[in-house]
């Protein structure tokens, strides 16, 4: 994400490739995809667009994810809805 701002805007192919441990287009891959794009906007990850260096940057920002996100990206293929509680920002309990 070039540019990344409070006011950006992010878009996730459901069904590329991505950069990550995980098959392009399942719900872990797009997570992963969704926290390193969401990390550039809050100023979390250092730009990695655009060229070859851009591109290692790019892996080495997904692995920074992956370090401290890894067990919410694997808790979301366990979850029935991964949309939060809006007053709360917690999901809510899942029904059996």
């Amino acid at each position: 994400m070039e540019d990344a701002s409070i006011n950006s805007t992010i878009t996730i192919n459901g069904r590329g490739a991505f950069s990550s441990v995980y098959v392009g287009g399942t719900l872990h891959a797009q997570v992963v995809a969704l926290l390193h794009e969401f990390s550039h906007v809050v100023g979390l990850l250092p730009a990695d667009g655009g060229s070859f260096v851009g591109q290692e940057l790019s892996t080495q920002n997904t692995q920074i994810v992956l370090r401290h996100c890894r067990a919410q990206v694997e808790a979301a293929g366990k979850r029935k809805s991964l949309i939060l509680h809006p007053g709360t920002g917690v999901f809510p309990r899942d029904k059996q």
